[in-house]
């Protein structure tokens, strides 16, 4: 369905019109009553025909509008207007309108307008789609294209469109050329042919082929070959084939050909060739002396080649044929005794085809005797890269994979098959600890040589920590490249990382404890002191790396520390040593004591370790304690009252002078031997048990002073006043006894 818009500004005309446009089977887009409604409602909908009234509402009038939808669309425009002046008309015909009625129109008139235009623009439409592909055909053929009009009788043709195949052909532009004379302006047409061809298919209607064409002039040289017809419209179609390039090719290749045969007779290869029946069709000057040197013959083109070679060879050879019958391009390596030493021949062999039929074998055979020779000693050397335990890789100047050790293969996951060829960046992706690539490059450059630490990836994307060293070398052709040897140090960089975090975990335990430790190396350096230790020497912030053990220290303290280090390092035995005495760096005197330990590893000593101890509190504490125990003794031992002390066993420890007397026994009957127990008599003894054992328990109500009756050596009853106290250092008793049995008597 046809779309229309209506533009009027009288309502009444323009719901009018809009019900005429709907019976005769028009959809009506829109009715607008201002232009630049009329101009935007055209340029978003497509249409068919605009029916414009040219006064309007608003500034823009409709023939204002029409001019401004032409700039952007090409839509088919019919006047509706009262006015016919002539200022009017002049206006409206410049916008090229498909119609202009005057008001009132009649029905019949408007229908026939309105359904003329559409018409005339549906025909415009299909001309211009089958312009717009006739000119897509044009300028996509490949080949060049000129179509021409002939003028005056056929003495003049003016060249109407070349496609962009025939500018380039012809090095020229299309607008350069449109409207001119052909042959004034290629003024190179060899002998007027083409023009007579021309004129032929013009006056004949003939399509016509001409010969291969030589066309030449200052700017152009060239080949052609043209294909020439009669359009409908009288206009000449000449289609052009360049065929400049095609014979450039058949006379380079008869030269090559030239070249080829004079290259195959004094080549050093042997070459030949045979039909399928063992006839020599064509043998070279090398393949003569070698057939006459080794098989004592003269062949000669047309000769059956296995008549004159021995039965191995004949056999070999039908085995060569059947494989050529098949088709098949192959080589073989043939071996030949000459004199002393083996000579090695590559074939390579190649089926003859005629016509899709294969009817001969083309043969060449090289000399590889000193490749063999190298492939040996490479194929040593080979052996020998794969053996060992760091990995080889080769790089070409691209940084290229061109082969890699069976320990490269072990250290990354990839086999030489599979990474031949490939980017090292692809498969390893090295990088560099401090470098790039570039920077590498330039220290080779400089240097010839290249050592440091880099990170690289193996076949399962894990991170690898490798040594690498590099060098440069040059390969066959003369080119630069690489030669990388990688020793896979990430177990090694664990294991150090393992070291380092072990150590930094002990020394902040040795760090964390009150005793001083030191730890030395072979040579008696100092290799680590805690913090326990510079502490002890009143050094904190002082630095005793590599310092001498038994120099770098206050020499009395070395004369008393000395002696026990030496030992220990002597006997390789721990060895300890207790209380002696010292100066520390910041003068303080001081007791220590501690063990000297060797470091062994597999035997070897490797350092020592020194754990030290501040004793002196602990000497002044002994010294003191023993001072008082003296003191405490020889009160004890002049004490005028038996006094016992026994352990929590009940066992008499210790007695004085007055308790033999009392007792009747002797110190050295009752120390250790006797129990108080034994002493109480059995009437007093199970209260004194109790009184003991909540005593033991620490009763603070179990009297400390109390009667009792015990037995002495001659088993006589005395009666005794006994005051206990508890020691509170070792919870033993001490018992003082006063003899009251003469009181009780």
């Amino acid at each position: 369905m046809k779309r229309i818009l209506i533009v009027e500004d009288e309502a009444i005309s323009a719901l009018d019109l809009k019900r005429k446009m709907e019976v005769w089977g028009f959809e009506v887009v829109g009715v607008v009553s201002y232009g630049e409604e009329a101009i935007e409602k055209a340029l978003e909908s497509k249409l068919d025909l605009i029916l414009m009234d040219i006064m309007l509402k608003g500034e823009i009038d409709g023939i204002m509008a029409h001019k401004e939808i032409s700039k952007h669309q090409d839509i088919p425009v019919i006047y509706l207007t009262a006015y016919g002046d002539m200022e009017t008309t002049r206006r409206a015909q410049e916008t090229v309108p498909e119609n202009y009625l005057l008001k009132p129109v009649d029905d019949r008139e408007l229908k026939f307008a309105v359904e003329m235009a559409l018409y005339k623009n549906e025909i415009k439409l299909k001309i211009n789609e089958s312009n717009q592909r006739y000119q897509e055909l044009l300028d996509k053929m490949k080949r060049a294209v000129i179509k021409v009009q002939l003028k005056n009788q056929g003495e003049t043709f003016i060249i109407k469109d070349i496609n962009p195949a025939g500018e380039k052909m012809v090095k020229v532009k299309r607008e350069d050329i449109l409207g001119r004379d052909i042959s004034s302006f290629f003024r190179g047409i060899d002998g007027d042919k083409l023009l007579q061809l021309f004129k032929k298919a013009y006056f004949t209607g003939d399509f016509l082929q001409s010969p291969v064409m030589r066309y030449s002039d200052e700017n152009l040289d060239l080949w052609v070959e043209a294909f020439i017809y009669l359009l409908p419209s009288g206009e000449i179609m000449a289609i052009f084939e360049d065929r400049t390039q095609e014979l450039k090719t058949k006379k380079e290749l008869e030269k090559i050909q030239s070249n080829l045969s004079t290259l195959m007779e004094n080549t050093k290869d042997c070459i030949w060739s045979t039909d399928l029946d063992s006839k020599v069709l064509y043998l070279n000057k090398a393949f003569k002396e070698y057939f006459n040197r080794v098989y004592n013959y003269q062949l000669q083109e047309g000769d059956n080649i296995t008549e004159s070679v021995p039965s191995p060879v004949k056999d070999n050879w039908k085995l060569i044929l059947e494989r050529v019958k098949k088709g098949e391009q192959f080589s073989i390596t043939h071996q030949h005794q000459e004199g002393e030493k083996p000579n090695y021949y590559s074939i390579f062999i190649n089926p003859i085809f005629q016509e899709d039929h294969i009817t001969g074998a083309s043969f060449v055979a090289r000399n590889i005797t000193s490749w063999k020779e190298k492939e040996y000693k490479i194929r040593n050397q080979a052996n020998l890269l794969h053996n060992i335990h760091e990995g080889i890789i080769v790089l070409d100047r691209y940084l290229q994979i061109k082969s890699w050790n069976q320990a490269a293969h072990k250290i990354y996951g990839w086999t030489q098959t599979e990474v031949k060829g490939q980017s090292e960046k692809d498969i390893l992706h090295t990088r560099f600890q401090e470098d790039t690539w570039e920077k590498v490059k330039e220290i080779l450059k400089d240097k010839g040589i290249y050592e440091g630490e880099a990170l690289q990836k193996d076949r399962h994307n894990q991170l690898l920590m490798v040594h690498l060293h590099i060098n440069t070398y040059q390969d066959e052709n003369n080119q630069p490249g690489y030669i990388m040897l990688i020793r896979d140090i990430s177990r090694q960089k664990k294991a150090e990382k393992k070291t380092k975090e072990q150590k930094i975990f002990y020394e902040q335990i040795l760090n964390s404890i009150n005793e001083g430790i030191i730890v030395t190396d072979s040579e008696d350096r100092i290799k680590f002191i805690n913090q326990g230790m510079h502490y002890l020497a009143d050094s904190k912030g002082a630095d005793y790396s590599l310092v001498h053990i038994l120099e770098g220290f206050n020499k009395e303290t070395i004369h008393e520390f000395a002696p026990y280090y030496l030992q220990a390092r002597e006997t390789l035995q721990n060895l300890e040593y207790e209380a002696i005495k010292v100066v520390t760096p910041g003068g303080r005197k001081s007791y220590q004591s501690g063990w000297m330990i060797p470091r062994l590893i597999d035997g070897e000593y490797q350092g020592m370790i020194c754990t030290i101890n501040d004793v002196t509190r602990r000497i002044k504490a002994e010294k003191s304690l023993a001072k008082s125990k003296n003191y405490y003794e020889t009160l004890f031992e002049n004490n005028s009252s038996p006094t016992l002390i026994f352990d929590n066993n009940g066992f008499i420890i210790k007695a004085n002078k007055e308790a033999e007397t009392i007792t009747g026994y002797s110190r050295r009957e009752m120390v250790d031997k006797m129990t108080w127990m034994e002493l109480v008599t059995k009437k007093d003894l199970p209260r004194l048990r109790q009184y003991n054992k909540k005593r033991q328990k620490g009763d603070v109500d179990v009297p400390d002073k109390y009667t009792f009756q015990f037995y002495n050596k001659k088993k006589e009853i005395v009666d005794a006043l006994a005051r206990v106290v508890v020691l509170p250092e070792n919870k033993e008793t001490m018992v003082s006894i006063i003899d009251i049995t003469d009181y009780q008597n």
